[in-house]
């Protein structure tokens, strides 16, 4: 998912991949050696860009402070964001305007300014990521007390197959009324992770069928959506239920099971509509129903086209990907 703003005055569009996931904003900039192109966020041309410098509250807001350890002849203020695949950016914190609309804009936004990167071929083509994590760094935190909210819809259109077809959601700051069409379900604080939004997911069910799980086994490390990841977590005895009752389902269906992958099928013999269908229940009533591209990701295994359960174990946060 991405979305189109504004960066710098004069305004530089920029395209950022929308992470739900992680709180630090940041764009590929200009820096010695580094690869540019026509969309290269360039700070030394905006009139209102300026680096954040080490000692003042937003490099400690940022977690970046205690790196300045040679603040003399290293003034500016450092970050570093690593993601759960392994890739990781990290630069030099800036401070510009953030515009969505010419009536929403976010002045002295505080994001990173990217001089490298692990990993980079993980962002694909886009100029950065937005951070709306829960974070001190985040959208929704920079643009208090101005705005106090933010909402979003990131689209979910099928055709065949569950393949994407391209449409278009919204990103929107300030308080939205809410609708009778739209299901919602409440965010969750955690003392002990101040940096995610969660939900209190409490069963899963497959084609109208609850696994009969406890809701214990995702409040005691807690869950969230993250935008940002194309899997599912969810921890190892649920996702071993939820396995099993797959497998029976695609097996009896037609499905011929992958033995060189694990969770991973042939499905030629399956129609679209035998796919079984996922749904995950939150403890207000909230029903969030996975279409197959939710259940399930494409794989070449062997010079074959696969389906693979796009859900994974994790013994920390699950993650709704």
């Amino acid at each position: 998912y991405v979305i189109s703003v504004g960066l710098g005055t004069p305004s530089k569009t920029q395209i950022l991949e929308i992470d739900t996931g992680s709180s630090t904003s940041w764009v590929f900039c200009e820096c010695d050696g580094c690869h540019t192109n026509p969309r290269t966020f360039l700070q030394s041309r905006s009139t209102t860009c300026a680096k954040v410098s080490c000692g003042t509250s937003m490099c400690l807001l940022g977690g970046s402070d205690p790196h300045c350890q040679d603040s003399e002849n290293y003034p500016d203020c450092p970050f570093r964001v690593s993601y759960q695949d392994g890739s990781a950016s990290y630069g030099i914190l800036y401070q510009d305007t953030l515009t969505f609309s010419d009536v929403q804009k976010i002045p002295s936004f505080s994001f990173g300014c990217n001089m490298d990167s692990f990993g980079a071929n993980e962002f694909g083509n886009v100029d950065g990521l937005l951070g709306m994590g829960a974070g001190p760094m985040s959208v929704l935190k920079q643009s208090s007390p101005t705005f106090d909210g933010f909402s979003y819809c990131l689209p979910l259109q099928m055709s065949e197959r569950g393949f994407f077809s391209k449409t278009t959601g919204y990103f929107s700051l300030g308080k939205v009324a809410t609708r009778t069409d739209v299901r919602y379900t409440k965010m969750v604080a955690r003392k002990k992770n101040t940096e995610l939004f969660f939900v209190d997911l409490t069963a899963i069910s497959v084609d109208g069928e609850r696994l009969g799980l406890s809701p214990s086994i995702f409040s005691r490390k807690g869950v969230v959506f993250d935008s940002g990841s194309e899997l599912s977590y969810i921890p190892d005895r649920a996702l071993s239920v939820l396995s099993q009752r797959i497998r029976e389902l695609l097996l009896r269906r037609g499905a011929a099971e992958e033995e060189s992958e694990r969770n991973c099928y042939d499905m030629r013999s399956v129609d679209e509509g035998d796919m079984p269908a996922i749904s995950l229940h939150f403890d207000d009533g909230a029903r969030f129903d996975l279409g197959s591209h939710g259940v399930f990701v494409e794989r070449s295994v062997q010079e074959q086209d696969v389906w693979c359960l796009a859900f994974a174990p994790t013994e920390s946060v699950s993650i709704i990907g």
